[in-house]
């Protein structure tokens, strides 16, 4: 950019962020995202400037995870930090070990496609074991329990329970006894 370019941004009060700004601040957003949502299934082309309503004039959150994803040099600490809101590195790998648990649980994945098709398997693996603790169906006529498509807001209102409890409760609570 031109200096002068960028003088006139400056005389209009234009803040400048720095790469690590940036990321924060994106960070701050898809992490609001997480908190509402209980997951990161941003859809295509969403943007936002809280975390949680599109606003065409914020940040195309799809893209930085997409971005994310792709950063071969991406820090040891960011990457932590996204693991711990859901993301899902290998795509792949995680729709196969969903399509393995469909075929287990007797879940037509293919009529679920659009509530599959980006879960995280932890994810979907804790609201399997919670339903059946409750004695719940994990399917209504070959349709997922309304359970796998609702917010944190909406489970917590109706189950008191968001998806970071699930995760701790099915998952963390494992992980410790396998020693992980």
């Amino acid at each position: 950019m031109a200096e002068s370019q960028k003088a006139i941004f400056d005389s209009l009060g234009f803040k400048w962020l720095s790469k690590k700004e940036s990321w924060d601040n994106a960070y701050e957003l898809i992490k609001c995202y997480y908190e509402y949502y209980g997951d990161i299934n941003v859809p295509e082309g969403f943007t936002t400037s809280d975390g949680i309503t599109y606003d065409e004039n914020g940040i195309n959150l799809s893209k930085w995870l997409y971005l994310q994803k792709s950063n071969q040099k991406l820090s040891i600490e960011k990457k932590a930090k996204l693991n711990e809101i859901g993301i899902i590195w290998e795509i792949n790998k995680n729709r196969q070990l969903i399509k393995d648990l469909c075929l287990q649980y007797n879940i037509d994945y293919n009529r679920n496609i659009m509530i599959l098709k980006n879960m995280n398997v932890q994810l979907f693996i804790s609201k399997i074991k919670y339903l059946l603790e409750q004695n719940k169906p994990l399917v209504i006529n070959n349709l997922l329990n309304p359970l796998f498509s609702m917010s944190n807001v909406d489970m917590y209102e109706l189950f008191n329970i968001t998806n970071q409890d699930l995760l701790k409760k099915y998952i963390e609570k494992e992980s410790s006894y396998n020693g992980r």
